[in-house]
């Protein structure tokens, strides 16, 4: 007999592989339908018995016991795993649920190991992972239907988290769009200038869509000059001349875009320069209007 199997602890280590497993999977292999077979134990099975493993280490509470009371707090459990991470930060991924989720089992599986190496060998729970089928033909009656609505129980369930664990999980969509004065403030915008005097203004983008989005931002002086299209700002643009000048960005999710936009009047006058955000080509409604008064140098 192994020392592993002398300790008890075999249904442990076995747990501990799957779990991890399971998040390798996730972070290497996102789309692989394996993630979706290990989730489901992983979510409704493996937090709670855990947890039950750690509280009764002995052997004294009967197989159904303990696999009722997995199954009951692995839901709580679960959530659990969802809302404490999203109380510390807002935005919360799959995998920092998954990542809190195994923490969680491995604290307890280390305490439900600890426990039962202070226990008399004899005392030890052990699993057993032949299954004998007389055992079930031997069950009560009130443990019988018990045992059934466990089982239909445990197929909704799964049905449940095999079509939620399948799908990403998403908080709300949105963009983020700003202006910044020219060291990245928002106290010393270029306000008041001369003709062919250089202003810089800090624009940004910051995404919140889940996916990888196309973004095109459109800086417009109030006039009736085409567009100008440029894959990047390191001129200086004459808005007096050029008019409105546009760039299109490609963010990830959670991904920041900002870059410095210097421009200049030629001409005297008060202008409103109009920055404009577009998502997919469609304006998203955000714009931010900066006045400038220009006067003659």
């Amino acid at each position: 007999m192994s020392k592993i199997d002398e300790m008890g602890v075999d249904d442990l280590i076995l747990l501990l592989i799957s779990s991890h497993i399971l998040v390798l999977v996730m972070l290497f292999f996102p789309h692989n339908t394996l993630r979706t077979f290990l989730g489901i134990p992983f979510i409704l099975f493996f937090p709670g018995y855990a947890v039950t493993s750690s509280v009764w280490p002995g052997c004294k509470e009967d197989v159904l016991t303990r696999m009722c009371a997995s199954f009951g707090l692995s839901i709580p459990i679960s959530i659990s795993a969802i809302l404490v991470p999203y109380s510390i930060e807002r935005d919360v991924t799959l995998m920092t649920s998954m990542i809190f989720l195994l923490g969680f089992i491995v604290a307890f599986s280390l305490v439900a190991a600890v426990r039962r190496g202070l226990l008399p060998r004899e005392e030890r729970y052990r699993v057993r992972l032949r299954m004998n089928p007389s055992t079930i033909r031997t069950m009560g009656r009130m443990d019988g239907y018990v045992f059934a609505i466990l089982a239909v129980v445990l197929i909704g369930l799964t049905m449940t988290t095999y079509y939620l664990f399948s799908q990403p999980l998403t908080g709300e969509r949105f963009s983020e769009f700003y202006i910044l004065d020219s060291q990245g403030k928002t106290e010393d915008y270029p306000a008041n200038l001369t003709t062919g005097e250089y202003g810089t203004i800090r624009i940004g983008i910051t995404c919140h869509e889940y996916r990888r989005t196309v973004y095109t931002i459109v800086v417009e002086p109030d006039n009736s000059l085409p567009p100008t299209s440029c894959d990047s700002w390191s001129s200086v643009y004459d808005l007096s001349e050029n008019g409105a000048v546009s760039r299109t960005i490609m963010l990830s999710h959670q991904e920041t875009f900002e870059d410095k936009f210097t421009f200049l009047f030629s001409s005297e006058g008060n202008y409103t320069l109009i920055c404009r955000l577009y998502m997919e080509d469609v304006f998203t409604g955000y714009e931010v209007r900066l006045t400038i008064h220009v006067t003659q140098r």
